[in-house]
């Protein structure tokens, strides 16, 4: 039935009437063209609009009359106002008769515009009028505005409907709720009925309780609901108390439902919170605080860490250092939420921290939180945060490649950077007698920011691959790099062999450097003869097996369940593999069942 557009119980609350003249071209609310329109201005055009009896008619005061580009601002607090202004349309002109007022036994709301011949101080010709049809100018529209103030006696969930009547010409009633405005037959529609609802109530809100001590570092929640099927909780304000003294100001207008205290030894804290719903009705500050710890003496305390700045790929650790213990107890390290979900990790053992921040974290401000807990005494804890602010990235991420040996072959990459470079070199590392490097090209047809691309295989310690962008552009962001060219000599077993690329030394536009010596690895399966096989995690987290051979050779896939027993191999699958150099297997056995298997060359 329309949106409830919650008020406040004492809310005053502004209207606007608007009325269009429709004119030739005008849609309606679905895009649909209006079946009539009107072919003359209009000259006159009344409001009649009846006032809810949950209104203070007394409160009711005018704001402005408008039509066309004619706006007509009425003093402050007036209830009543008439008169007149002048206007020329289409080389006629007339004057606009304005009256407009509320009566206060009736509650309703009327408000007239009437063209009036200057001269003879009567309706001017069938031509002349104060509102054109509408022709997307705003010429063809008027509209009236008031305040009127909601009863303060209402109770939440009273809703305050407003539909006004609309006259031109002593024609049709329109009603500005009506489905089609041409007919009034069609019915209403309630969304298009001006809806306030009142919340009258005030939120409830409280502290949830703390143990009588806690740790250094002690989390507090609260929680409260609006009055019964009122607007809502908007925030909360949160008040603490230390010792004793005047309770101030924790956090204001604040939506998260807790925060973290980390507080000083042998201190009390005392807090309440008070809610706000959403249209601003306010809890009363309750006569006790809602929740109150003292500090423990004994809580385990941490070592303070100073702020870091990381490089991407560095790895870093932090050990658990702990300045206060009590004898005989021991303690859990743990990191929160935030800090498992940016790759932080936590020895068990010692409770050492450490992390390695990958390139898209680079150019970042990163808090790692630890939570150290006494086991004996789950209550006291203590945290420290440190801010690890993470440099610049630059990589070069290789793909996969299949590569029968012999043969040349193209290995994608992926290139990240998070600042602007113009060149960019980078170093290869290939298994010796496995992999050779050959060449490297840019692919036009995937990025426009790279022109060129060459390799130096005889560099060392490593060779070397470049990148350069084109004139007057950079390379930053995530794209395709460039292809390389790795090829797999003669007379060597099928393995998978490792890519490794690393030592990105890349050049800003103002010549400055950025340096990453993190490595980046992709794997390139080199086939002989003999094939490969490989067990991995589908989509589905289902196991599957990958079988890599060279294309129109016979191979067999055995399988088994007793590894003790060489006679219970059975074929699984026997074919040649005809695409792609690899034929994977889905849905390879029952759940919780171990299963075996081994690949050869067929008969």
């Amino acid at each position: 039935m329309g949106v409830k557009r919650w008020v406040r119980a004492d809310a005053v609350l502004p209207y606007r009437i608007n009325f269009e003249n429709l004119g030739p071209g005008r849609v309606d609310a679905s895009g649909n063209p209006h079946s009539t329109f009107a072919p003359a201005p209009a000259q006159r055009v009344t409001i009649s609009d009846p006032l809810s009896a949950h209104l203070y008619w007394n409160t009711f005061q005018l704001i402005e009359l408008g039509f066309g580009g004619t706006m007509v601002p009425i003093p402050q607090s007036r209830a009543y106002y008439g008169g007149s202004v002048p206007m020329t349309f289409d080389g006629r002109t007339s004057n606009v008769g304005l009256e407009t007022g509320v009566d206060q036994a009736s509650g309703r709301v009327f408000a007239v515009f009437q063209s009036v011949d200057p001269i003879a101080s009567l309706p001017p010709d069938v031509l002349t009028g104060f509102l054109p049809p509408e022709d997307g100018t705003c010429r063809g529209q008027g509209h009236g505005s008031f305040l009127i103030k909601a009863r303060t006696n209402l109770i939440t969930r009273t809703e305050i409907r407003n539909v006004a009547l609309i006259e031109f010409d002593r024609q049709m009633t329109i009603a500005t709720d009506q489905n089609n405005p041409h007919n009034p037959g069609s019915g209403v529609d309630p969304t298009k009925q001006a809806l306030v609802t009142i919340d009258a109530g005030s939120p409830s809100s409280s502290v949830t309780a703390l143990p009588a001590e806690s740790g250094r570092a002690f989390a507090v929640q609260w929680s409260g609901a609006d009055d019964a099927s009122g607007s809502g909780i908007d925030s909360y304000d949160v008040y603490v108390s230390t010792n004793g003294t005047l309770f101030v100001p924790w956090f204001g207008n604040v939506t998260d439902p807790a925060a973290v205290v980390i507080g000083d030894l042998g201190q009390t804290y005392a807090f309440y919170s008070i809610a706000r719903d959403k249209v601003g009705n306010l809890e009363l500050p309750p006569v006790a605080p809602d929740a109150q710890t003292v500090i423990s003496t004994n809580s385990p305390m941490r070592a303070a860490v100073t702020n870091l700045t990381l490089n991407v790929g560095e790895p870093f650790t932090l050990s658990n250092s702990l300045v206060y213990l009590v004898e005989g107890h021991t303690y859990t390290v743990a990191l929160d939420s935030r800090s498992i979900a940016l790759g932080a990790k936590i020895n068990p053992t010692n409770g050492t921290l450490s992390w390695a921040p990958k390139c898209h974290q680079a150019r970042s401000a990163s808090a790692l939180t630890l939570w150290v807990t006494n086991n004996t005494w789950t209550n006291l804890s203590d945290v420290m945060t440190t801010i690890a602010v993470v440099k610049e990235c630059l990589e070069s991420t290789p793909g996969t490649l299949i590569l029968p040996i012999g043969q040349t072959g193209r290995l994608p990459s992926n290139l990240l950077t998070s600042e602007p470079v113009t060149n960019l070199t980078m170093g290869l590392a290939l298994q010796l007698g496995r992999l050779e490097a050959v060449n490297a090209e840019v692919r036009p047809e995937v990025t426009d920011t790279i022109c060129s691309a060459w390799m130096q295989p005889a560099a060392r310690p490593l060779p070397v691959i470049g990148l350069a962008a084109c004139s007057n552009a950079w390379m930053m962001g995530t794209q395709q790099g460039a292809r390389l060219y790795p090829t797999a000599p003669p007379n060597q077993p099928s393995s998978f062999q490792w890519v490794h690329i690393g030592q990105f030394v890349g050049t800003r536009p103002d010549g400055t450097l950025v340096i990453n010596l993190n490595t980046q690895s992709g794997r390139v399966v080199v086939l002989d003869e003999e094939p490969l096989l490989e067990a991995v995690r589908g989509t589905n987290g289902q196991p599957e097996l990958m079988l890599y051979g060279i294309e129109a050779s016979n191979y067999v896939l055995r399988a088994t369940t007793d590894l003790s027993d060489s006679s219970s191999w059975q074929t699984y699958w026997q074919d040649a593999i005809t695409n792609n150099l690899v034929r994977q297997f889905n849905s390879i056995g029952a759940a919780n069942r171990a299963l075996f298997f081994r690949a050869g060359r067929g008969p």
